[in-house]
């Protein structure tokens, strides 16, 4: 199966995003809102197909914690057919989208 990543850059989350991903790629909670994966340059984060699926990793990553600007990262990535959202250090940014500088 091939499947279609959404490359953007760590500048569109927030730090406490950052640390939340790093937590959650731990698997050191007993549920984590969101799967992800963490490698040396950032994250691999899956986004579930499916309205219901989506919606409910979406209202548990609200309920996480997650800034709404991290839920904008899933959403342009389920919008554009994006089984995972690739958020790299050296990903691109995307206008309409706020950066943090951190």
């Amino acid at each position: 199966m091939i499947t279609k990543n959404l490359d953007i850059s760590m500048e569109h989350i927030s730090q406490e995003d950052a640390l939340m991903l790093d937590k959650h790629a731990l698997y050191d909670v007993p549920i984590t809102p969101v799967v992800v994966y963490k490698y040396d340059e950032g994250y691999f984060v899956y986004v579930p197909d499916g309205a219901e699926n989506f919606s409910d990793t979406v209202a548990s990553a609200k309920g996480a914690g997650y800034s709404k600007e991290f839920i904008d990262v899933l959403k342009l990535a389920r919008t554009n057919g994006c089984k995972y959202a690739q958020i790299d250090c050296d990903g691109e940014t995307y206008d309409g989208h706020r950066i943090f500088e951190w």
